[in-house]
């Protein structure tokens, strides 16, 4: 599979008003900026002046097929025409679907998903049963700086996690954890007042069977160090309805729909602006 974001934009005609738009490969030496035009929000930290907003979607893959459809289909249609009313395009970025095994055996895997949480302005986490992939919990401590390999370790999971410590030397206190984990991270509990953390949404499923006690002790963290409302214990039942809600709540928060001038979506100007 390519690596991808799935792009809803005006000028798509489909089913689900779905498109997927090919990213290129991220350089791992390669800086990405982030948007750095921003105006002010009535919440009180700054929002994206850029009238394109990307949410990053965290998870493992295996335990959440239905959630994830549920996203596709409904939650994030939805939501996209509710950003177009406002003159937003709204870009979900979900790596789940699109690192290439290429990119995984050459180590690229930690680079991509965290280089990718830089250029997005808000940031969805699913936790269900899976930790995701990580070190073995039988497995020795992992040592980034050192080339040998002990036994039972995941070697190519090193690798990525090696590949990726210069940009990102924080991993080192993290090197036995899931790709998710240091997802969540570097999108929130490193920073927990950053403009991004403010716009997270993590979502945990009620009476789920953790298969790790890390995934266990993750949850722990987040339920105590993230803002109440940006986590939500969910029945399937309610997934859907959930995200849409939380989500459409922050965006409007930080483009105010009285800041923002109604615009024709036929209009070909406007389509111009598309990216």
């Amino acid at each position: 599979m390519e690596f991808e974001a799935r792009r809803f934009a005006l000028q798509v005609s489909s089913k689900y008003a779905l498109a997927e738009v090919n990213v290129p490969n991220v350089d791992a030496n390669r800086t990405l900026a982030p948007m750095t035009s921003t105006v002010s929000s009535a919440n009180g930290y700054d929002a994206p002046s850029m009238k394109n907003i990307r949410v990053f979607v965290s998870s493992t893959f295996r335990d959440m097929s239905d959630e994830r459809e549920v996203l596709v289909k409904s939650v994030l249609p939805k939501l996209s025409r509710e950003c177009k009313k406002r003159g937003i395009i709204l870009t979900s970025v979900d790596l789940r679907w699109g690192i290439t095994s290429e990119q995984t055996n050459a180590g690229n895997t930690v680079n991509i998903c965290l280089s990718e949480i830089d250029r997005s302005q808000y940031f969805l986490c699913m936790l269900g049963e899976r930790y995701g992939w990580a070190q073995p919990p039988t497995a020795p401590p992992v040592d980034l700086n050192s080339a040998n390999n002990a036994p039972g370790q995941d070697i190519l999971l090193k690798k990525s996690m090696q590949n990726a410590v210069a940009k990102y030397p924080w991993i080192r206190s993290y090197a036995s954890s899931s790709v998710t984990e240091l997802e969540v991270r570097h999108a929130v509990l490193n920073q927990l007042e950053s403009p991004l953390a403010q716009r997270s949404l993590f979502m945990l499923r009620a009476g789920a069977n953790d298969d790790d006690e890390r995934l266990t002790a993750l949850k722990r963290q987040i339920s105590s160090a993230v803002r109440s409302d940006s986590v939500k214990n969910y029945k399937k039942s309610d997934f859907g309805e959930q995200v849409f809600t939380s989500l459409l709540n922050r965006i409007l928060s930080d483009f105010p729909e009285q800041e923002v001038q109604e615009v024709d979506l036929n209009d070909p100007i406007y389509l111009a602006r598309l990216p």
